[in-house]
């Protein structure tokens, strides 16, 4: 073998070893995003049926926060979340109303700035969930 088959076998090598390394690397990343995106989704099922449960007085559009841990690397990622009502439907049937239909809206994120921190394959880091609730007066 000459010296330039051997380069140029290693370069190949090297080739083929940085894209194994990249592969991983984007695998490691989705799985992350995954992760996150699991958890965020399981968590805002739960928040939105406490939320339903609860006083509407608590639908306040107030952003709060939770942390938890994910992911095989145990990372720690802070959910922001926000609940807010809109109302659909106001009972106007005389002499009194029924009540009031609203859709109540659940906003998480998990990154820094509220829709910020995604990109191909990642989407922007939200979720949204809604529910329907009838508050009878």
């Amino acid at each position: 073998m000459s010296l330039i088959e051997v380069f140029l076998a290693l370069t190949i090598l090297a080739i083929a070893g940085l894209g194994l390394i990249a592969a991983l690397t984007r695998a490691l990343s989705v799985q992350n995003y995954s992760s996150s995106q699991t958890v965020a989704r399981m968590l805002a099922e739960g928040l939105i049926q406490k939320a339903v449960l609860a006083d509407p007085s608590e639908w306040d559009g107030v952003e709060r926060t939770v942390q938890k841990r994910i992911g095989q690397q145990g990372l720690n990622v802070t959910f922001h979340y926000v609940i807010s009502p809109g109302e659909l439907v106001r009972g106007t049937s005389p002499p009194d109303p029924m009540g009031t239909l609203y859709q109540v809206r659940l906003r998480m994120w998990w990154s820094e700035t509220e829709g910020q921190g995604g990109g191909p394959e990642r989407g922007t880091k939200t979720l949204h969930v809604s529910r329907m609730v009838y508050v009878q007066e």
